[in-house]
């Protein structure tokens, strides 16, 4: 993915690709990439952190039962 940094900052910033309409393209599609990037990142995480919320009460309520 680095190499695809690099890319768009040769895009955005030399002068060979003028067309405003490209850039804003390049630009766009990065966006898009991060934002997906993100919500991966997010989602794992919301799964992660659900399952050892479930496990932890999972335990605390096999907890009480015995304690009965």
């Amino acid at each position: 993915m680095n190499n695809r940094y690099f890319k768009l900052q040769d895009i955005l910033s030399n002068d060979q690709y003028s067309d405003d309409k490209i850039k804003a393209y390049a630009l766009e599609s990065f966006a898009k990439e991060i934002d997906y990037h993100n919500q991966t990142e997010l989602l794992t995480k919301l799964i992660l952190d659900h399952a050892a919320i479930a496990k932890s009460i999972e335990q605390l309520n096999n907890e009480l039962t015995y304690s009965r």
